[in-house]
């Protein structure tokens, strides 16, 4: 159901002559003002409709103005609204920033002036809402009134055009919560609300379908919309997005403005974006075991399952803190308990000083292509599939010994070239047959801690 469908006549009306006096400069003057409110009180509105019929107009002359943006210029406007963020102004050290910027990106300074110039009259026109953006509700909101809701009640409202249980009902859609799971009308019912309201939840839930379909620049335009309204999910997302290159190039330094910024609004996961960025560095960015240790306890206080386990291997390598296996066994199990497959290895080996059990992050190439050629060769897995590989680097290049097990919890093992074997299934003398010595009780508690979780 579509926005227009739900408007009055004069509602319609008011709309299109809001966006009229907006779409010259961005504002309304006192004169158009004073227009506008004549045509308000003839068409029978009050100040509330006419105030939220301004700000639709307002997001989709924006949305219309984003879908002409090249994709240099898109990059251009964000670091502007980073440099003007803090007091809505650029000063001399952040223009001659902007400036090599604008030459490295290619645009005209005639061209940077129009988009800055619009750019700050969207910041004056929606000052006064920009408030009330914030205090939109925050993603895991939608999410636990999804996994609670009644479907029948829920679409109830969102048929009348709520936008909050249309948002709902999507997600509910979206995982099967409580009805039959349906991802193309919880798409259709979200890309619906987007086109016509820019609500800024339905924006952030589009762009993680398009980035999970990878189609990383329709994600990074919803994102870059969401977080235009000052929506603390759509910054971290946006954030998030530089940090990795999805759909732009990447920019460390811009990611964690971003992040840090939508965590000062409330979004909780951006503690474990920014304990990722601290925990590996690169980007611009250093590593930093204080940082990412800080960021990883925030984060898990809010039950991020993903953090926890990075907490795990902050106490386990005394990276940001004093070392402690305790507190790392610790840390992995609660990982375990909450679905984290790999946890389950570090559970499983961190008294095992002696050995290189490398997980997803730390598997090299040559490593993978030697257990391949050695043995998991019949195999169709590729190197995403692994959640541990156990080779001795020594004698590494020899495949006489080692095993991996995949995110499926196969073993593939150099004593048993080219077979595979369920964890699940293997009893206490097969695990001693199919991998070293050292490795034998390790792996009868991940053996264990599979069954005990399945």
């Amino acid at each position: 159901m579509s926005n227009q469908d739900t408007r009055t006549v004069a509602e319609q009306e008011y709309l299109e002559d809001a966006i009229a006096y907006l779409e010259d400069d961005g504002v309304i003057d006192q004169k158009e003002r004073r227009l506008l409110d004549r045509t308000r009180q003839k068409l029978g509105l009050s100040e509330e409709q006419a105030k939220r019929l301004e700000e639709e107009a307002r997001k989709l002359i924006e949305n219309s103005m984003q879908g002409e943006l090249t994709s240099e210029e898109a990059e251009y406007l964000d670091d502007v609204r980073v440099y003007l963020e803090d007091d809505g102004v650029i000063d001399e050290k952040e223009r001659r920033l902007l400036e090599r910027v604008r030459q490295k990106l290619g645009i005209s300074e005639e061209r940077a002036k129009e988009l800055e110039e619009k750019l700050l009259a969207s910041y004056e026109g929606s000052a006064n809402t920009d408030k009330e953006a914030v205090q939109i509700k925050k993603m895991d909101d939608y999410y636990d009134a999804a996994y609670e809701s009644d479907i029948d009640k829920v679409m109830a409202k969102a048929q009348n055009g709520d936008p909050e249980a249309i948002v709902v009902a999507s997600i509910m859609y979206l995982y099967g919560w409580n009805v039959e799971k349906n991802e193309n009308l919880a798409f259709d019912m979200l890309f619906e609300l987007a086109k016509n309201t820019q609500f800024p939840p339905a924006l952030v839930l589009l762009g993680d379908i398009f980035e999970d379909h990878d189609e990383p620049e329709k994600a990074l335009k919803c994102y870059r919309s969401a977080a235009d309204q000052n929506y603390a999910d759509g910054l971290m997302n946006l954030g998030r997005c530089y940090w990795y290159g999805i759909g732009c190039n990447v920019d460390g330094l811009k990611g964690v403005q971003l992040l840090e910024k939508s965590l000062g609004m409330g979004a909780d996961d951006a503690n474990y974006w920014l304990g990722m960025g601290y925990y590996f560095g690169g980007n611009e960015i250093k590593a930093n075991g204080a940082l990412a240790f800080k960021y990883f306890s925030a984060a898990c206080e809010y039950g991020i399952a993903y953090a926890m386990k990075y907490l795990g291997h902050c106490y386990y390598l005394g990276f940001g803190t004093n070392e402690n296996k305790d507190k790392a066994r610790e840390y992995y199990l609660e990982a375990v308990k909450r679905g984290i497959k790999d946890a389950v290895i570090a559970y499983a080996f961190v008294d095992c000083a002696s050995m290189k059990i490398w997980g997803r992050e730390g598997i090299e190439n040559a490593m993978f292509e030697n257990a391949h050629k050695n043995y998991i060769h019949d195999s169709q897995i590729n190197q995403d599939d692994i959640l541990a590989l156990y080779d001795d680097t020594i004698i590494a290049a020899s495949g006489k010994k080692g095993f991996v097990i995949t995110n499926k919890f196969e073993l593939f093992s150099s004593k048993s070239p080219g077979e595979k074997y369920n964890i699940r299934n293997l009893s206490y003398n097969d695990i001693s047959r199919l991998v070293p010595w050292e490795a034998k009780e390790p792996l009868k508690i991940v053996r264990n801690r599979i069954i005990e979780n399945k």
